[in-house]
């Protein structure tokens, strides 16, 4: 493993300033809230859809760390939005006024930090239950 990708893995590990009381701190600045109402993949829509079950094929530790990759992926994604408002925000021609700077700034809160906040929220659950099988499995 090289350092970049070992730093890359332990910006993606959980950590335990993330974890209060039980629960991941990012339930107490409303993510289950904001999960419910996502406009792609929130609860709501997600109960409408067809229900998905992991196929026979692979087992389900196998499935659960495959699923951790894939929410590393969704965060960079949204780590790029950022960057991507920041550099629209400084190429503007015009300047921008108080209410602009405000306006984006929400906007990357909902699209892009709560989204970052909920990957990390899955991706501390489901080390969770890695562990535990890890655990079963090697009894």
């Amino acid at each position: 493993m090289t350092i970049l990708s070992s730093s890359i893995d332990a910006y993606f590990r959980p950590k335990s300033w993330e974890i209060a009381g039980g629960t991941t701190i990012y339930a107490f600045i409303g993510i289950r809230f904001y999960k419910t109402f996502m406009p792609i993949s929130g609860d709501g829509i997600i109960r409408q859809s067809p229900k998905h079950h992991i196929s026979g094929d692979i087992d389900t530790l196998q499935a659960l760390q495959l699923y951790e990759r894939k929410t590393r992926s969704y965060e960079l994604r949204h780590w790029f939005g950022i960057a991507a408002a920041i550099i629209i925000a400084y190429f503007v021609p015009q300047p921008l006024t108080l209410f602009d700077y405000c306006f984006l700034a929400l906007l990357t809160l909902l699209f892009n930090i709560y989204p970052i906040a909920l990957q990390r929220h899955n991706r501390i659950r489901i080390y969770k239950i890695i562990n535990v099988l890890k655990t079963k499995k090697s009894l």
